[in-house]
């Protein structure tokens, strides 16, 4: 367990609740303080201990238009799905235990959510997950809020739109990322604030991500001068991102 809080004068701790490792002495912080506990991917190690609740040996799933390193006739081994554990936490549990692909175990868990009792509900895993401890001191009681990052969503974004929701600091969005990408793969530690898909020719899609803290008339000439997409297009997509609120400081890139 690694748990992560803001200097221990903010906490208000009952009496059988153990002391914070304080990660700094400085009281620059503001006056929350945040316990994140780093928990394990998709399911606790507990769960070797328990009963199932459902189990079933599965077959690959089969595809005539993408592979895979097992025959299509293979068992693979058997499912198990505990009490009060998400059937898409078990399923990426299991999918990632016998290198299934992602459309794969999409198929498994669309089979056990329509075939069984189960209640699925949601299709992407839980990752990581971590009781996040907000409150104003003399002014509210504390509430713990959950932080959730599922499969498939970057976490820097998952944190951003955590901190933007309870009007969080920004030391607070640092040190969910720093726990978040303790326990996940991180590709980038800025969210993505604007993003637009944009068609050329009828031939070419392109993705344009603009990252919080980046100027957008350089991200959009970036992406788009490698086409040959004119001055005047390039900047009606540069208008289109501050009509939507994209802060900038230069109007044209350098």
């Amino acid at each position: 367990i690694m748990v992560l809080s803001i200097p221990s004068n903010f906490a208000k701790r009952t009496p059988n609740q153990p002391a914070m490792k304080v990660i700094s002495s400085t009281n620059t912080y503001p006056v929350f303080f945040l316990a994140v506990i780093a928990c394990s991917l998709a399911t606790s190690s507990s769960d070797e201990a328990k009963s199932p609740i459902f189990q079933r040996d599965i077959v690959l799933p089969s595809s005539t238009d993408q592979g895979s390193k097992h025959n299509e006739s293979d068992v693979l081994g058997t499912l198990q799905i505990f009490e009060r554990e998400e059937p898409a936490d078990a399923v990426y549990r299991f999918g990632k235990l016998h290198g299934l692909y992602d459309w794969q175990r999409r198929q498994i868990l669309g089979n056990v959510c329509e075939s069984s009792s189960l209640t699925c509900h949601r299709n992407d895993a839980l990752l990581w997950s971590a009781p996040v401890s907000i409150g104003k001191s003399g002014d509210t009681e504390e509430k713990i809020v959950e932080f959730e990052l599922l499969e498939g969503v970057e976490a820097a974004d998952a944190v951003d739109s955590f901190v933007r929701e309870y009007e969080l600091s920004e030391e607070y969005r640092k040190l969910i990322l720093n726990a978040a990408c303790v326990a996940v793969k991180c590709t980038r530690t800025e969210p993505v604030i604007w993003k637009k898909s944009i068609s050329i020719d009828s031939k070419w899609n392109v993705d344009i991500e603009i990252l919080r803290g980046q100027e957008p008339a350089t991200v959009i000439y970036t992406a788009l001068r490698p086409h040959g997409v004119a001055y005047t297009e390039r900047r009606k997509i540069f208008q289109q991102a501050i009509e939507d609120g994209v802060p900038h400081s230069i109007d044209a890139a350098p």
